[in-house]
């Protein structure tokens, strides 16, 4: 896998194009990673800054924790609070490089900068974010045209927010408004759907 980096003379964006291997397009991407290690401070507060006296230790929340996800559907299993968010923030590049300790590789080739993976990578949080005044089809379109690349014509756009429409069996909910509060929308069920397709609209290499 390589990259190559191309600026616009006519504007300030940066295209960053990704070029990979017969055998890597036909396999799929292998994400590993090997002796992570991830501590926080717990005595980062209000009331252990004024004291002198009192030591809180740091928590440590993942300790040398190997392994690797195979092309496909992959996931994390384990209790509240054992560290599945951080082991996924960390792969996914969510943390800074500087707060954790260990190696994270692609298809055996370690792991590109930030500025280039976070273009190869899409992310679902935890939380939905959307706009609920929106049907399904606005808010995929929406990201769509907010997150790829100028170069492509409004029809291709389109045919793209159909295409994850379709997949994600988002069809008869398409026009329906997401909801708020105040005003009934889809289920929760599609309600998740829309926002792996806000995601999925941008053909990542690794949605998260």
């Amino acid at each position: 896998m390589v990259h190559s980096d191309s600026r616009n003379e006519n504007s300030s964006q940066t295209f960053i194009r990704l070029v990979y291997t017969d055998s890597e397009q036909t396999m799929g991407t292998t994400i590993s990673f090997r002796n992570i290690n991830y501590t926080i401070n717990t005595g980062n507060n209000l009331y252990t800054k004024l004291s002198c006296y009192r030591s809180i230790p740091n928590r440590q929340i993942l300790s040398d924790i190997s392994g690797r996800f195979q092309p496909g559907i992959n996931a994390i299993l384990g209790p509240t609070g054992c560290g599945k968010s951080t082991l996924l923030d960390i792969l996914a590049d969510r943390k800074d490089r500087g707060t954790y300790e260990g190696d994270v590789s692609i298809n055996r080739h370690s792991r590109p900068a930030s500025s280039i993976y976070r273009y190869m990578t899409g992310y679902v949080v935890q939380d939905d974010i959307f706009s609920g005044a929106l049907t399904v089809r606005e808010n995929i379109a929406f990201s769509a045209n907010l997150r790829l690349p100028c170069s492509m014509t409004r029809t291709e756009r389109l045919e793209r927010v159909e295409k994850v429409i379709a997949q994600l069996g988002l069809k008869e909910c398409a026009n329906t408004r997401m909801g708020t509060e105040f005003q009934r929308g889809v289920s929760g069920g599609e309600r998740k759907r829309t926002c792996i397709a806000m995601e999925m609209v941008l053909e990542p290499i690794i949605l998260f």
